[in-house]
């Protein structure tokens, strides 16, 4: 049986498991002492990694399989992206206040002075897009 998102997502919630899944991409030996798991946790979180097909054994050596390479690159993008939470929460506070009305051409000239990383700034930039489509087909409607 195929893992859900959902399945995949929570196993890579789980920071042990992703301590196996970072060891296993990074072909670093695995260490269950330095992991602080009994194994029974660590066979049992492995088990979880195979399950959601981000890992799979091939002549005795574990290996990332392409989704499992993929969901790693995620994580490591959401982690990269920790720095700027307060730029986030500026950005969103901005939206949020009830008072001051930004024209779409403000905010963008706001967040490329706040957000630096090209790839954050589209996937805003994009967010906003499907809103005013939306927006503009109940005024139509």
């Amino acid at each position: 049986m195929a893992a859900t998102v959902s399945d995949v997502w929570r196993c890579l919630a789980d920071n042990k498991s992703l301590d196996i899944l970072r060891s296993i991409h990074e072909s670093q030996p695995i260490s269950i002492i330095h992991l602080n798991l009994s194994r029974k946790q660590y066979y049992s979180r492995l088990a979880k990694l195979f399950r959601c097909n981000l890992v799979y054994r091939s002549g005795g050596k574990y290996t990332v399989t392409s989704l499992g390479k993929i969901a790693y690159g995620v994580v490591q993008r959401i982690a990269a992206l920790e720095k700027d939470y307060w730029k986030f929460v500026a950005i969103d506070a901005l939206e949020s206040v009830a008072n001051i009305q930004i024209s779409d051409e403000e905010r963008k000239k706001i967040i490329c002075s706040i957000i630096k990383d090209m790839q954050t700034r589209e996937i805003l930039f994009s967010a906003e897009q499907p809103l005013r489509d939306i927006d503009s087909q109940s005024i139509d409607a």
